[in-house]
């Protein structure tokens, strides 16, 4: 029972404190919302349009729930009292928490992105991120399709031609698989609102409760540093503006579940619950493995690898073992295997197709320099300051997802480690091993290897931003184990300005070296005057830790004011889905296909994302392809002189054309790529009867085309969008 006993001192405190954070969130996230208002302007006029569209409701509603937390903070037996209620139920509390966001239909998704009736909408907390193509225009929309689809594990809404949906994403299937993708769960239960509410609060509290559990096992049960590292993950730019893309949460996730369940395997007696730790390891490990993306999967799998010797050997000599382990060992390796086969096996045709792709399939990475991907660039060690101020620029301006990834303090971690090692004389497996895989992904980042090397340790099939992002990650468990084992250190015998010192200048010189290299647009005055402040203060903090709680609690109160800003507002706080589907031309569209539901549809220019018909079941051809539909090209392309063009993972951008034929020689104008994944595809609108094309999204006017071949019969105009009926003759 809590007893509400405050004196004057705490609740004037309280009410500081609250409005002081609560202005300053306000303005946050004002700029958030209208950054292209605030591009290029300063001084007088800056002041006078944030007072303009500064949220004096969200200020009020944001001060009222800081007071209610300082109130709580400001008192030390309430704090104590309901901090310890909240450890101890957890559990029950992020369960209750997922349920009524499930239930509200909370997501993150800028499917709000994709407006037919060409008006502007407005999420309910935070901005629409339109560059998070993959995650509401490709991975959203094709869940949505699966309601059109009866779920199955085969779809021919995508791409109009039959397409293995589980080998090529996070997508809903009624199947045994579907047990591996537990946070798909939500759209063979519910509607599509809570079915994506389902899936982006399930993987966020999931993946912050298992981080938190993960990092009470690394810190030795530090409380402080568990949250510090789990709010660092959870709210880091890498996961934030990857969320819901390419399986990268559930890596995490089920990476650190699979180590928290083998560690409760090693020091339980109960041959009943060691073998539910062993199903548990199969759930994880399958549903780890069955993300598909080997670009994170390989660097992560070797972290995680190393993590899982370090448990194996701290828990080797009090684990009472038997035959029955054995037993174990090999139900465990029977079971996992089957799954993999029979979901594996299953889509083994698309999974061909796609490892035989010239994008992404070939793509073999050798490690070292590559100018794109600015791989073996030593000052993205530095780089990763900026990220504070990313969810505030103007998409003009912003960096790419690509350049994402955890906030790890460097190279603070590196010499915690050399202090822990060399100076306080302290042995620790875990470092050791953590160094030794530090090491060996930095190698591969910085340096060349031969093809061979590349394709035994798989690195071959990572990516150089994938790689450096689980090397930032990598960095960050360095600094939170060696926080944890790390005897406080006597500057006083030295010179108590000492971690002062030696933080205002590796602060500044970081900000300099990058300021330099990466230039103004990323490094402004005002960015690397802020940057400074808050980056020495948490450089502060960590070098006085040790056994010093207070300078913990002051990294913990840095972290959440840099993770907060840094990934807390990446994504749009979004209510349902009803603003997306009741989008007048999607409305529209939905009739159609009710009518004709097995129609074959096509996008024309840049009116509308293709793959957004696939919402409502509309069979689009030039929706994004996850593999080549040769069935289209061989149409196309009889004789196959092209495919290194459309032989990969493709967005397909139909320009119809009635002057050139679609057909075409190697170099020809008519088909070009502009980035890896795109492939241009200027379509006469002669060969529109040889794909079995019934409707076009377009906004030219194709009826001045109609012929005595072809008819194009406008059915439905809004604003700028056409729909078009094809009648062939």
């Amino acid at each position: 029972m809590f007893k509400f006993d405050f004196n004057k001192k705490e609740i004037t405190m309280s009410i500081i404190l609250a409005l002081v954070f609560s202005v300053l969130l306000g303005i946050y996230l004002s700029i958030v919302e209208n950054s292209h208002l605030f591009y290029q302007i300063d001084g007088i006029e800056y002041l006078k349009i944030l007072l303009g569209v500064i949220s004096l409701k969200q200020v009020v509603v944001f001060f009222i729930v800081l007071f209610i937390i300082f109130s709580i903070l400001t008192n030390a037996k309430l704090r104590e009292n309901i901090l310890e209620f909240i450890f101890k139920y957890r559990i029950l509390l992020a369960g209750l928490l997922f349920i009524v966001c499930v239930i509200v239909e909370i997501h993150g998704s800028s499917i709000g992105v994709i407006n037919f009736a060409g008006e502007s909408h407005k999420p309910l907390l935070g901005s629409l991120r339109w560059t998070k193509t993959d995650e509401y225009a490709i991975n959203t929309m094709f869940a949505f399709s699966q309601y059109f689809n009866g779920f199955g594990y085969f779809s021919e809404i995508i791409r109009a031609f039959p397409t293995d949906v589980f080998a090529i994403g996070e997508l809903p299937i009624l199947d045994l698989v579907v047990l591996f993708k537990p946070f798909q769960w939500g759209y063979l239960l519910f509607s599509q609102g809570r079915g994506l509410a389902f899936c982006w609060m399930g993987r966020l509290i999931s993946l912050f409760i298992i981080s938190f559990e993960f990092g009470l096992l690394l810190t030795k049960k530090n409380r402080i540093l568990s949250l510090a590292y789990t709010v660092l993950l959870t709210l880091s730019p890498l996961i934030q503006w990857w969320f819901g893309v390419n399986g990268l949460i559930e890596m995490f996730v089920f990476g650190q579940l699979a180590i928290l369940i083998l560690d409760k395997y090693m020091n339980i007696l109960s041959y009943k619950k060691r073998f539910l730790c062993i199903l548990g390891l199969i759930f994880s490990l399958g549903a780890f493995t069955l993300t598909l993306y080997p670009a994170w999967e390989v660097s992560l799998g070797y972290v995680f690898l190393a993590i899982a010797i370090w448990i194996a050997y701290r828990n080797w000599n009090n684990f009472q073992k038997s035959k029955i382990d054995v037993l174990y060992g090999v139900i465990f390796l029977v079971l996992y295997g089957l799954c993999m086969y029979y979901a594996i096996s299953k889509s083994s045709q698309a999974i061909n197709t796609l490892s035989n792709t010239i994008y992404p399939g070939l793509r073999l990475s050798t490690g070292g320099a590559n100018f794109y991907w600015l791989s073996g660039d030593p000052y993205l060690c530095f780089d990763y300051m900026r990220n504070l101020f990313e969810p505030l620029k103007p998409t003009q301006i912003i960096s790419r997802i690509s350049m994402s990834y955890c906030i790890s303090f460097f190279p603070l971690g590196l010499i915690l480690f050399a202090i822990v090692q060399f100076v306080q004389k302290k042995k620790d497996i875990l470092l050791y091993l953590l160094i030794a895989v530090y090491i060996f992904l930095l190698s591969f980042y910085l340096f060349t290897f031969p093809e061979a090397y590349a394709k035994i340790t798989l690195l071959g099939k990572t990516q150089p931003s994938r790689l450096f992002a689980i090397i930032t990650f990598i960095d960050l468990l360095i600094l939170i184990r060696s926080m944890s084992i790390m005897d406080r250190i006597n500057f006083d015998k030295i010179n108590k300005k000492l971690p002062l010192i030696i933080s205002v200048d590796l602060v500044g010189v970081m900000l300099i070296l990058a300021s330099i290299h990466f230039g103004e647009r990323f490094y402004s005055l005002p960015i690397i005057i802020i940057a400074f402040i808050i980056f020495t203060l948490s450089f502060y903090f960590i070098l006085k830790s040790g056994d010093n709680r207070k300078a913990k609690i002051g990294f913990l109160c840095c972290v959440l004011i840099i993770s907060i800003p840094a990934g807390g507002l990446v994504n749009p706080v979004e209510v349902g889905s009803d603003y997306f589907f009741d989008n007048p031309p999607l409305v529209k569209i939905v009739s159609i296909v009710e009518k004709n539901p097995n129609a074959t549809w096509i996008v024309d220019g840049d009116i509308v994302q293709p793959s957004a018909l696939t919402s409502v079941g509309a069979h689009t051809l030039n929706s994004v392809n996850p593999y080549p539909n040769f069935n289209m090209w061989s149409i196309l392309d009889p004789d196959n002189q092209s495919s290194d063009i459309y032989n990969r993972y493709a967005l397909i951008h139909v320009d119809l054309i009635n002057d050139t034929p679609t057909t075409y020689n190697c170099g020809d104008d008519q088909y070009s790529i502009n980035k890896s994944d795109q492939v241009n595809l200027f379509l006469n609108l002669n060969d529109l009867e040889k794909l079995n094309i019934s409707y076009i999204v377009s906004s030219n006017d194709l009826e001045q085309f109609t012929s005595n071949n072809i008819t194009f019969t406008r059915i439905y105009e809004f604003n700028s969008l056409r729909i078009y009926e094809i009648n062939y003759r």
